[in-house]
This record gives C-alpha cells, sequence and structure tokens, in this order.
C-alpha cells in the first residue's frame, strides 16, 4: 500500500438481506493486474436494485454496491501496462468487496476503460454496464421470422405496474415459452452480462480498447444522468435505491457523487 493512501475507508454494502448500511473497510493495495481508484462517482441501476431487493447475485455479507465507478487511479500493478496514476478512468467492477460504492477501489485492468477528455466521469458512470450489457445482447425490436433467435437479459421483473413501482414483482432468472412476447417459432435464449468475461477477446479488449475508442469519437453517448450529491453518503445511496425501486428515474441513470 501506498503511504499516501489511507489504510481505511467508507464503503456502501448490503449488510443483511434488504439493508443496506455504511461500513469501514481496509483500502487494499492492487494486485499484479489490478489498478487502486480513488472513486469520485459511481452508478446505482436494477443490478443494485435486484440485489437489495431480491438477494440476486448476493453470496454473502458484507455485499458491496455499485457496477460502476469512475475517478482517479492512485496506485498500479506492477504488471499493469497502458495505465497509470492520475489517469481518470471508468471501471466495471467485481462482485464481492470490489462494487463502486465505496471511496476507493481495487478493479482488474482488463474492467477498466481511459475516460476521454470529451466525455464528463459521471457521464461514464452511466455507460459502462450499459455497454458490456448491449455486448452480450442480440435483442431485436421486430422478430417476425420463423427460426430467429433473439437474446433475452435476465433476470426479469414480472408484475403488474402498480406491484413494480412498489418494489414488488417476481424475480425470474430463466425464460419460459409461455414467457416470449414474440411470434411462434423464435427462439429466446437466457444472456446474463455479468458473464462477458468467459469471452477471451471481450474480457482483453472490450473495456479497455474498445469503450475508449468509442467514447471518444462520439459513436456512443450515455444517457442522462441524475447526480446524486447531498446527504451523506448512505443517505445518497437510499434515495437512488428509492428512485430506481419506484421507477422514477425514467430512462435517467443515478449517479452517486462519492466525494
Amino acid at each position: 500500500m501506498s503511504t499516501k493512501n489511507p489504510t481505511k475507508h467508507t464503503a456502501i454494502a448490503l449488510t443483511a438481506a434488504n439493508k443496506i448500511e455504511a461500513i469501514e473497510v481496509p483500502t487494499r493495495s492492487p494486485g499484479a493486474d489490478e489498478v487502486l481508484i480513488k472513486v469520485d462517482y459511481a452508478s446505482y441501476g436494477a443490478g443494485d436494485a435486484h440485489a437489495v431487493d431480491d438477494n440476486f447475485e448476493v453470496f454473502g455479507y458484507p455485499e458491496g454496491l455499485g457496477f460502476v465507478a469512475t475517478g482517479k487511479i492512485v496506485e498500479v500493478g506492477k504488471n499493469v501496462e497502458g495505465l497509470k496514476e492520475g489517469d481518470e478512468v471508468g471501471a466495471f467492477t467485481q462482485p464481492g468487496a470490489d462494487r463502486g460504492l465505496q471511496q476507493y477501489v481495487v478493479a482488474p485492468a482488463n474492467r477498466v476503460s481511459k475516460i476521454p477528455s470529451n466525455i464528463q466521469p459521471q457521464d461514464v458512470a452511466a455507460v459502462l454496464d450499459n455497454f458490456v450489457t448491449a455486448c452480450m445482447s442480440k435483442i431485436s425490436e421486430l422478430v417476425k421470422a420463423l427460426g430467429s433467435k433473439v437474446a433475452v437479459l435476465v433476470p426479469i421483473k414480472l408484475g403488474n405496474l402498480k406491484t413494480l413501482t412498489e418494489g414488488g414483482g417476481k424475480l425470474v432468472t430463466s425464460i419460459t415459452e409461455e414467457m416470449v412476447p414474440f411470434s411462434v417459432g423464435v427462439e429466446a435464449e437466457a444472456t446474463n452480462a455479468l458473464h462477458w468475461e468467459q469471452d477471451p477477446n471481450m474480457k482483453e479488449k472490450l473495456l479497455r480498447q474498445i469503450l475508449p475508442a468509442l467514447l471518444e469519437s462520439g459513436d456512443i453517448k450515455p444517457q442522462p444522468v441524475q447526480v446524486i450529491n447531498k446527504g451523506s453518503l448512505l443517505e445518497r445511496v437510499q434515495e437512488a435505491a428509492q428512485l430506481v425501486r419506484t421507477n422514477q428515474l425514467r430512462g435517467t441513470k443515478a449517479v452517486i457523487a462519492v466525494e
């Protein structure tokens, strides 16, 4: 650990089912293929809502929140190339303790994208998880041909409008024939964006090379964001959770100012 970085910092985590708390965690040094980021912004999205409200992809406590973090690199692992201290980056963070809603986060270098000068860090916090999800999907808006295939992202929340906006509904992680809203003969396959690193090319190039180039060229633009920056860090996350749970954002991404 560099002497200029703190030994402990504040993180937001699930400490029990449906319970979000601010906790103090060690600030760990990055491994050989990792970087340590001082976090400025982190997103709170559907994946976090499913973890908090439905215990989806929660394997133990405390479980960190925030799939995406942006900030500056403050320490670099010995094997990392192309990234250095002071670089402004976004990271698609790891499950467990290394999620984005904390003051410092360690991320594998392959999960880190340099932020081009033509885009704001808070906007990048709304891009990375969407980009990985899109690259794992093949969703067609109009599928009619027999023999066509469409990928459906899971999990899916089922329920009526009132139930869903109140945070209820049933979470499903597999697709049945009755659930597919496409023509007869169209085959649906469930796909999970969290498995993107199983493809070696995606793991190596998707965030390190492809995304920064697309952001710099303007071929990919972030969705609108709502930056939440009032109150304590815990209060900000609780506000974001309520906005997402009750569907108040409607196409806008909740981005939390961490510092």
